[in-house]
């Protein structure tokens, strides 16, 4: 009985051995398999690509109407993995050429109707696909596409609205920043920073649009038509940036300092004094820091007054650092050695004077 048991045992394992090895063999096959097939898509790549690359260089050189073995690159054309990857290899030529090279490049894309391919993939679910197409019909200067991305500008993800806003101000100018009025998402610091890139001037006929920006519901809108004053230096707009200084969002104050000190003009810094009372402390330090950059002797109270007084330390330190640029470095190394001066208030004025120093 323990005999037959024993050998039921040793069968039992004998069998799991013959299981576990076909398992091990079966995942070397699968793995072997795969690796081969990984290694034939991607060396049918590099084929197409090579062959793509020639066609472009072609194309550059001699112009769009050469044609390079055009039956087989016809023939290629039918296959949606092949004309993918043109498209792929298009985009990222097109960042390396302008000019007439740059014409040529959009020959091609016209010619071979590549179009087609970036409005599948604006048709697609997942958003680096949608941003994909978006990406490639403003690489293309595909203008004439432009509502089949406008529909975008509202989109649901941020990823893919931001793009597709871009490309309205690539491909229109001034113009495309239209989606503005009413648009009530926030705008990203990295976008904002992305759209003033993209715009090289404001035409005349802008004015209007700017202050209707500038009365946005949306704080980010806000923020950005400051940074777009700023950046063109539209001196018409100073007394609206001005009345931002009082805006309910702190953010938007922020920028409105910063403009000013842009725009500045005569009443620049009284502006600022005026209401640097009625600020929070983040907004008193922007203005304090305008201030110290201006170097007015006018304000050398003020810059006392700060020093002693406020609860900040960082504007303590500014208020400082701006004493020894306008000269009154005396004055602070008679407060360190003024018993009555708190420790406090020595540790910051020889914070400013090493800082200084340096």
């Amino acid at each position: 009985m323990i005999g037959l048991s024993l050998a039921i045992g040793v069968h039992n394992l004998f069998l799991a051995l013959v299981a576990v090895l076909f398992i091990v063999l079966a995942l070397i096959g699968f793995v072997l398999i795969y690796g081969f097939y990984r290694y034939r898509v991607q060396n049918r790549i590099n084929v197409w690509t090579r062959y793509i690359d020639m066609k472009i260089t072609e194309a550059i050189v001699n112009g769009s109407h050469e044609d390079l073995d055009e039956s087989v690159f016809n023939r290629l054309m039918k296959r949606s993995s092949f004309r993918s990857l043109f498209l792929e290899r298009l985009v990222a030529s097109e960042k390396n050429f302008s000019g007439v090279a740059h014409v040529e490049i959009r020959n091609l894309f016209v010619k071979y109707q590549l179009h087609l391919e970036a409005l599948k993939r604006l048709n697609q679910r997942k958003s680096y696909m949608i941003i994909g197409g978006i990406q490639e019909l403003t690489a293309m200067e595909a203008r004439e596409f432009l509502p089949e991305i406008e529909r975008f500008l509202h989109y649901k993800y941020a990823n893919v609205y931001h793009e597709a806003q871009y490309a309205m101000v690539a491909l229109k100018g001034f113009e495309g920043f239209n989606f503005l009025k009413t648009f009530s998402k926030p705008i990203s610091d990295w976008q904002q920073l992305r759209l003033l890139n993209s715009i090289v001037n404001i035409p005349d006929t802008g004015t209007e649009q700017v202050m209707e920006w500038l009365d946005s519901q949306n704080t980010t809108v806000v923020v950005f038509t400051l940074k777009l004053i700023r950046k063109f230096q539209l001196f018409a707009f100073y007394d609206r940036v001005k009345e931002c200084l009082y805006h309910q969002e702190v953010k938007v104050r922020v920028q409105a300092v910063r403009t000013l000190q842009t725009l500045e003009g005569f009443s620049t810094v009284d502006d600022l004094i005026e209401s640097y009372d009625s600020q929070p402390q983040e907004i008193q330090l922007e203005i304090v820091k305008v201030l110290k950059a201006a170097k007015d002797s006018r304000f050398v109270e003020f810059f006392k007054t700060q020093l002693s007084n406020h609860t900040l330390a960082s504007i303590r330190i500014i208020a400082a650092e701006a004493l020894i640029a306008l000269g009154l470095k005396d004055y602070l190394i008679e407060l360190i050695n003024n018993q009555e001066t708190s420790e406090e208030l020595i540790l910051i004025v020889k914070h400013a004077m090493q800082v200084k120093r340096w």
